[in-house]
């Protein structure tokens, strides 16, 4: 017998959570505190609650996904007995509150996972979006075939709730930087001359070469692996000084990167990997 479930939040990725779960499960209880936001899926056979407190006690486990955990505590409040059921809290927020919210549904009698969303709306069902969970074992294992329904390519990582929090901000943050690095090369194409759609075009076929290279230093972070590199921290440095300055110094997006280089190149690390600079970073925390 499918679980049932339930999806508090509504915004365009608890939306297309719920969706999702209607598609893959054939129902779900839904509620928001905007009603009107369930239309479209009340009209595709969702259930619409008419309060948290009742799409929470007619589901065997919740997912949360609001705008922060202080939103979710106000609307999972009013549920005094969890008992039995699974809490998954989607809504961005911190470790501690976490833990914090974590405690709250264990003293109703809940078990509680935590997860953080790799994904647009947009990639949710798919077999290769993730999502990071950590928290309680047996809710993981009691959720895992629905949850993987949502993001196929999802993983549980442990009881540790600071996990997904710090795994969203090596892989987004990474993201974002790589794409607003991106822009001075952009503006570089375009003073050349040369077509932007080509760069896109270059980056698609050489996206695996990225992947690779990101995780081959990332390896050597985690082996403690960081001699006989195939190109050296040095040869990264001088390299980046070839780079042309940004048009505005306030906003040279590759000095910091130039200054982070030299210093690990000054601290005697220049014949090491490029994630070498992990030393430099950790001396600075």
């Amino acid at each position: 017998m499918a679980p049932r479930i339930s999806v508090l939040g509504l915004g365009n990725m608890g939306a297309a959570l719920a969706s999702t779960v209607l598609s893959r499960n054939g129902h779900v209880t839904v509620w928001n505190r905007t009603a009107s936001k369930a239309d479209k899926l009340v009209a595709a056979g969702a259930t619409l609650a008419g309060s948290a407190a009742e799409a929470i006690a007619a589901t065997d486990f919740c997912i949360v996904c609001v705008g922060n955990y202080e939103h979710t505590k106000e609307i999972v409040r009013a549920s005094a007995d969890l008992s039995g059921k699974v809490l998954v809290q989607l809504s961005t927020g911190s470790p501690g509150e976490g833990e914090a919210l974590q405690k709250w549904a264990n003293e109703r009698g809940a078990r509680y996972l935590d997860g953080v969303i790799l994904a647009y709306p947009s990639d949710i069902g798919h077999a290769g979006t993730m999502i990071v969970y950590a928290g309680d074992r047996d809710g993981w294992d009691a959720c895992e075939q629905a949850l993987m329904q949502l993001a196929g390519a999802s993983r549980y990582v442990g009881t540790n709730l600071a996990a997904p929090v710090a795994l969203e901000y090596a892989l987004t943050g990474s993201l974002l930087m790589a794409i607003i690095g991106l822009m001075p090369g952009v503006l570089a194409v375009e003073r050349a001359g040369v077509d932007v759609a080509l760069l896109s075009e270059l980056i698609a076929d050489s996206g695996p070469l990225f992947v690779k290279a990101m995780k081959s230093q990332v390896d050597a972070i985690a082996q403690n692996r960081f001699t006989n590199p195939e190109a050296m921290l040095g040869t990264w440095s001088a390299g980046i000084d070839h780079f042309p300055d940004g048009p505005d110094p306030d906003i040279d997006l590759i000095r910091p990167v130039r200054v982070l280089l030299r210093r690990a190149v000054a601290a005697g690390y220049g014949t090491e990997e490029l994630a070498a600079v992990i030393k430099v970073l950790r001396e600075c925390s």
